[in-house]
């Protein structure tokens, strides 16, 4: 038996639960008392206080178990941010305050707890330091599915530009950064995003990386051991030339990059629809398309990739790259650089029919990487089987009502959510959602 959270002022409190180990009794209980208190499913974590023998004791489990969320976390020395702990909700958590206070700041601090690395572009360790201090350190409690985690994340200055000074533990053990992709699933959303549908093609490669290695560690794997074969045969391409019969790299790169595309081929199909159902929500009616243009494979094949097996896939790809290998060899001679693989490939993106990039408004780009990410939160949902993290950096500030109220809608079906405002967000998102001020870096707790 299934039954979906009750819906109070237009926005659903939650997610589905599921009751297929408890008594009909039990489940009955919980429906009713969910329907009576819908404030208290919006904060799942306030349960815990109550001795109401009305409420079931499995109710918590069926709470928290589907939930991944953080739940406390610690800063130090990070950004403009105080030193403080901060206690948030399963929930919608809204950080408020001006312009320049540290909103976003604190959204980045969630992020690099979660996934070891900034959201903003470009954005290294140690420009994350404090302009006081030569260090900084994060650390985050909190629930992946139903395992209590402990993830610090620490940072320290020293002679050399590279984050050779980082370190990660994970319930106090040493970790490495690639560990917390298996850990968390995060998404953001933020007003750089329209660069990812307006931009240069290595935004949208970045944008298929860094989300297929959060649904996938065999991603992650397979394309730092691309890139690393990638730098060997341009080097020998540089040094050497290219023999007739190919590098003695090329049956490594083929086997990878036929492995990146497939994937990135499968997501795109996975999300394609799905996007363009939430760009027409935001646009009113707008059509999407997103189509994977690969320096390796036909775009004439595309129509039947989704009639393949995964075997013939990849046996169609590594023929099609090892082709183009062949071609390209003259051109990569003279160029010194490999030419062919998912280095070089890139999304074609179209609103009503025509190229986003050259064609689309601000808005339009805008309401097209909301619809992207979106989808990817679905994908990452069905592939990771926890609910990611949304962070919503002021996505309602160039919204209209009409936008801002669609927006909404889409939240009322995904876990934890984070989201900076410097205007009042929407009244029924305020009444489900744990307020957070921030002023000049202070962090105050409303309530």
């Amino acid at each position: 038996m299934s039954a979906d959270a009750p819906t109070s002022g237009g926005v659903t409190f939650g997610r589905k639960l599921c009751y297929e180990n408890f008594e009909g009794r039990q489940s009955f209980v919980v429906l009713i008392f969910l329907i009576s208190n819908p404030q208290e499913f919006s904060k799942p974590e306030a349960l815990y206080q109550r001795s109401d023998a009305t409420i079931p004791n499995v109710l918590f489990e069926i709470l928290w178990r589907r939930m991944t969320s953080l739940n406390i976390l610690s800063l130090e020395n990070f950004r403009n941010l105080e030193n403080s702990t901060v206690n948030f909700s399963p929930g919608v958590n809204i950080f408020c305050g001006q312009n320049g206070s540290g909103k976003t700041n604190l959204l980045e601090a969630i992020m690099t707890v979660c996934l070891g690395r900034s959201q903003r572009l470009n954005a290294s360790d140690r420009t994350l330091v404090n302009t006081e201090s030569d260090w900084y350190r994060l650390e985050g409690n909190g629930l992946v599915k139903d395992h209590k985690t402990k993830i610090t994340v620490a940072f320290q200055k020293n002679n050399s530009e590279r984050n050779v000074g980082k370190k990660v533990t994970l319930n106090n053990a040493p970790s490495k950064l690639s560990e917390l992709f298996q850990m968390f699933s995060v998404i953001t959303i933020s007003p750089e995003d329209s660069d990812t549908i307006s931009g240069v093609p290595s935004l949208r490669r970045r944008f298929l990386d860094f989300h297929l290695s959060q649904s996938s560690p065999t991603y992650l794997d397979n394309l730092t051991k691309y890139h690393r074969v990638l730098a060997q045969r341009n080097i020998h391409i540089k040094n050497s030339g290219i023999p007739i019969g190919g590098t003695t790299f090329d049956e490594l790169l083929i086997d990878f990059a036929a492995m990146i595309i497939k994937s990135r081929l499968d997501y795109l199909t996975d999300i394609r629809e799905g996007a363009q159902e939430i760009y027409s929500l935001i646009s009113g009616g707008g059509k999407f398309e997103c189509v994977y243009n690969s320096s390796a494979v036909n775009s004439d094949d595309m129509p039947f990739w989704k009639s393949l097996s995964g075997d013939e896939k990849f046996e169609k790809l590594k023929s099609s790259i090892s082709k183009r290998l062949t071609e390209s060899q003259e051109a990569e001679r003279a160029r010194e650089i490999t030419l062919v693989g998912p280095h070089r490939d890139d999304i074609a993106v179209k609103i009503n029919s025509l190229s986003a990039r050259s064609y689309a408004s601000q808005g339009e780009w805008r309401s097209a990487a909301v619809a992207l990410k979106l989808a990817t939160y679905k994908f990452l949902k069905e592939n990771f089987e926890k609910d990611p993290i949304l962070l919503l950096d002021e996505v309602f500030a160039e919204l209209d009502e009409n936008r801002q109220a669609a927006l909404v809608n889409l939240l009322t079906d995904v876990g934890q959510v984070f989201l900076t405002s410097a205007i009042a967000p929407p009244e029924n998102l305020r009444k489900c959602a744990a307020m957070v001020e921030i002023v000049d870096g202070r962090i105050k707790i409303d309530g």
